[in-house]
């Protein structure tokens, strides 16, 4: 056997190698993409009273936003921004005398599957 006879073989182990290394870069990046996705998701909930309520139920912002789709966690906060009796919300957050979110709070059934949840 020539060393022209290990040519293809070669090629095929270079071409191989290539591939993996582009797809490895390409996998880091769509990381980074859905690392920096999940931190303007956090400040989006944390300029909204979205965190405040889950932390009062006991849930955490994170381990929430880990566990539900982001379809979801879109849709929640597109209900707390447009929320329509934020004062009642409000109220609750602050210790009042309305003690029952479900009456008020469009995400409540939603934080209620994760309630008294660590992370």
């Amino acid at each position: 056997m020539n060393h022209l006879d290990a040519f293809p073989v070669t090629l095929l182990l270079l071409v191989v190698g290539v591939a993996f290394l582009l797809m490895c870069a390409g996998m880091g990046s769509c990381v980074r993409q859905l690392r920096a996705y999940r931190r303007e998701l956090t400040a989006r909930a944390r300029a909204l009273r979205i965190h405040r309520m889950l932390d009062r139920l006991g849930v955490s912002l994170g381990g929430h936003l880990k566990r539900t789709p982001a379809i979801d966690v879109e849709r929640q906060l597109d209900q707390c921004r447009c929320c329509p009796d934020t004062g009642a919300c409000d109220d609750f957050l602050e210790g009042g005398k309305n003690t029952n979110p479900d009456s008020f709070c469009p995400n409540f059934r939603d934080f209620q599957k994760y309630q008294g949840r660590d992370g």
